[in-house]
C-alpha cells in the first residue's frame, strides 16, 4: 500500500497542512486545484510518498506561475513510487526536497495586520522620475527644450501628487487611529566615473542620507514640508538606486505590531538579479538587488504599493514598435508590478485614487508572500 501526501497552505490555520491524495498504485492519477497566493511567483509542491515498509520518500516540485490565480495540477504516481506532475502550459521541474513541508526552500507566507491600531508609513520617490510637459514646451523661450522635465520640478503637477499621497496617508490613519508614523525620501543613483556631463551625474543616492529617514510620529505639515523638499537628481545610467531605497526602507525600524505600509513612486528600476534589464541599460557595479530587499520587507510583514510614472505614448520617444524606448519602458512597469505586494497595489499615477485604495485594495485581508511558497488549499478535487 502506498499513500502520497500533498503539503499547501491553509489561509484559517496559518500553516502548512499535509493532505493525502487518492493514489495509492502505478497508474493512478489525480488533479487537485490550487490556487495562487497573491505576490507569489512560483508554487512550491512538497509531496511526501510512503510505501509498506518503506522510509518517506520527499519531493518538490515547482511550477512557474504567470498570470495565473489558481492552477489545476495533475499527480500521476508510476512505477517504482515515481511521481509525476503536470499542469499545462506551465513549465515544472523538481528540486532537492530535504523537508516533508518543503520549509527550507518556501518564502513563508505573512498576514499583514489589518486591524492594528497603529501604522507605520514610508513614502519612497524616485528623484530621477521624468515627466513631459507640453504646455511647457511650448511657452516662450522654449527653445531647444526637449519637453521632459524631472517630476520634482514640474510644480503643479508634482503638487497634486503630494496631495494624494497625503490624502492616503491621512485616510490609513484614520483607520489606525492609536498611533500613526511617517517617513519620506528619495533616491538616484551612483556616480559613475565615466560620465562627464553634470546634467547626467546623480546628485545624490538617497536623499536624506542612509540613518537620516526614521519613522516619526505624522504631522501633516511636517509630512508636507518633506515631501515638497525632496530634491531631483539625474540618474546617470536606466537602471538606478530602487534596491538600495528598498533595502533601505527595510532597515527602518517597523513598529512589530503596526500595520506597515511602503509606496514607491518612480519610473526608474533597480538592480534584479531573476529578471535583468536589457542589455546596456545598467552599466554601474551592484551589491544589492531589488529581489532580496523585496523579501526583507516581506519577513517585516511590510505591504508595498508601487505606483509607477508611465510616460505618455506620444511623447514623441515611444513611436518605432519595439524600439529600445519601448522596451525600456515595458521593463520598467514589469518591474513596478512585481513589486507591489498585491496586483491591485501596483498603479500608474493616473489610477492613484487614495479612496479607493483605502476602502478597496488595502482593505484585503489573507496571506501574501514573495517569491517561491506554497500553494493555498481551496476545495480538493479528485477523478
Amino acid at each position: 500500500m502506498t499513500t502520497v501526501h500533498l503539503t499547501a497552505y491553509d489561509a484559517e490555520s496559518r500553516t502548512p497542512q499535509a493532505r493525502p491524495l487518492r493514489l495509492s498504485q502505478p497508474g493512478d492519477r489525480t488533479q487537485v486545484l490550487l490556487q495562487r497566493i497573491p505576490g507569489a511567483e512560483a508554487m512550491l509542491l512538497p509531496i511526501t510518498i510512503t510505501a509498506d515498509g518503506c522510509s518517506p520518500q520527499h519531493y518538490m516540485a515547482e511550477i512557474s506561475l504567470g498570470e495565473d490565480s489558481e492552477l489545476v495540477v495533475e499527480l500521476r504516481l508510476g512505477a517504482g513510487d515515481r511521481i509525476d506532475v503536470l499542469c499545462p502550459g506551465r513549465s515544472t521541474h523538481f528540486l532537492p526536497a530535504k523537508t516533508p513541508d518543503g520549509s527550507d526552500l518556501v518564502v513563508p507566507p505573512v498576514h499583514p495586520q489589518l486591524t492594528s491600531a497603529a501604522l507605520d508609513i514610508a513614502l519612497v520617490v524616485d528623484g530621477t522620475t521624468q515627466r513631459f510637459d507640453m504646455e511647457w514646451l511650448q511657452t516662450a523661450g522654449s527653445e531647444g527644450r526637449s519637453g521632459f522635465r524631472r517630476l520634482l520640478q514640474s510644480g503643479q503637477p508634482w503638487t497634486q501628487i503630494q496631495q494624494q499621497l497625503l490624502a492616503l496617508v491621512d485616510g490609513l490613519a484614520q483607520r489606525h487611529p492609536a498611533r500613526v508614523r511617517f517617513t519620506t525620501f528619495a533616491f538616484a543613483d551612483h556616480g559613475i566615473d565615466e560620465i562627464l556631463a553634470d546634467d547626467l551625474r546623480p546628485d545624490y543616492l538617497l536623499r536624506p542620507p542612509l540613518g537620516e529617514h526614521a519613522l516619526r510620529p505624522y504631522q501633516p505639515a511636517q509630512a508636507r514640508a518633506a515631501l515638497s523638499h525632496l530634491q531631483s537628481s539625474a540618474g546617470g545610467d536606466f537602471v538606478d538606486a530602487l534596491a538600495e531605497a528598498l533595502d533601505a526602507a527595510a532597515g527602518l525600524s517597523w513598529m512589530p505590531d503596526a500595520r506597515k505600509i511602503l509606496l514607491v513612486l518612480g519610473d526608474s528600476p533597480g538592480h534584479s538579479i531573476l529578471d535583468p534589464a536589457p542589455w546596456g541599460a545598467d552599466v554601474t557595479a551592484r551589491a544589492i538587488e531589488v529581489e532580496a530587499a523585496l523579501e526583507a520587507l516581506h519577513h517585516k510583514e511590510v505591504e508595498v504599493i508601487s505606483v509607477y510614472h508611465r510616460l505618455p505614448d506620444d511623447c514623441g520617444i515611444f513611436d518605432e514598435q519595439g524600439s529600445i524606448e519601448n522596451r525600456l519602458r515595458d521593463y520598467s512597469w514589469r518591474q513596478y508590478r512585481r513589486l507591489a505586494t498585491r496586483p491591485e497595489l501596483a498603479l500608474t499615477v493616473d489610477e492613484l485614487d487614495p479612496v479607493r485604495l483605502v476602502e478597496g485594495a488595502l482593505h484585503l485581508g489573507g496571506p501574501v508572500a514573495r517569491g517561491c511558497t506554497w500553494g493555498l488549499w481551496p476545495a480538493l478535487r479528485t477523478d
